[in-house]
């Protein structure tokens, strides 16, 4: 087999640099050296809607790492079947960074007949410990996004 090997990809040298090169890619590839995401930490916010939309109130939690996140929403005091969208966002509410994870994690919410509704959302997109964190709840009237309440995440020790 090593013969075939040799004579195929040209000698010795080659072939030895071909065997070198699948151990090393095999060590880098190993399931059972992972990234060490660190401890997960948790956050909460509880959001309450302004304006139109003062009756509206959220919880919002969030269990993550560096490299994963896990959020729940609980929507109660909306109209009956009204729809909103929602996010977990770096920043502050009047500086929205970069939403953690992508945008499809967040499923809409629909209230129900009681104006509540709730929505999981969870994926890849860390969160780090002592950095700021938003949750947003959004409404879409006349084709664009309405911001119906928004709250700084408080980590929880």
């Amino acid at each position: 087999m090593i013969s075939r090997i040799r004579s195929f990809f040209g000698g010795r040298a080659t072939a030895r640099a071909l065997v070198i090169t699948a151990a090393l890619l095999a060590v880098a590839c190993d399931d059972d050296d992972p990234i060490d995401p660190g401890p997960s930490h948790s956050w909460a916010a509880a959001l309450a809607g302004e304006g139109d939309y003062d009756g509206i109130t959220a919880d919002v939690v969030v269990t993550a790492n560096s490299v994963s996140f896990d959020g729940d929403i609980e929507l109660a005091g909306a109209e009956p079947d009204s729809v909103f969208t929602w996010g977990i966002f770096q920043g502050a509410c009047d500086d929205v960074g970069n939403r953690v994870g992508a945008a499809s994690l967040y499923s809409p919410i629909e209230a129900d007949a009681n104006g509540a509704g709730a929505d999981n959302a969870r994926g890849t997109g860390g969160m780090t410990s002592g950095e700021d964190y938003i949750a947003q709840l959004l409404t879409e009237v006349d084709e664009e996004d309405v911001v119906v309440a928004c709250e700084a995440l408080v980590e929880e020790d």
